[in-house]
């Protein structure tokens, strides 16, 4: 088993990435976008950032809505068209 081991926050590494998001405006239409946000670069780096109490509440709320997917697949009895793979996460290397 290896150790995680969380630099202080002052020296967390944090990489730029680009995220997608999109909206409807008030006569219905979709608007795209995509933003710049700072985002950290490793599992320790979070929890220097935030703290490794909301590193983990995330982490519980993150798998929590990826099983409710998989439930929600076998009550109406089919595959979805699935998700795809976020750019962002391809720029963490994740």
């Amino acid at each position: 088993m290896s150790t995680l081991v969380i630099p202080e926050r002052r020296d967390a590494v944090t990489k730029m990435v680009s995220i997608p998001v999109s909206a409807k405006d008030d006569s219905g239409e979709t608007v795209n976008t995509e933003f710049q946000a700072e985002m950290p670069a490793s599992l320790s780096d979070a929890i220097a950032i935030e703290g490794e109490r909301e590193v983990f509440r995330r982490y519980v709320n993150s798998k929590v809505i990826g099983l409710q997917a998989n439930e929600r697949r076998k009550l109406v009895g089919k595959e979805g068209k699935g998700r795809v793979r976020a750019k962002y996460m391809e720029e963490l290397s994740l």
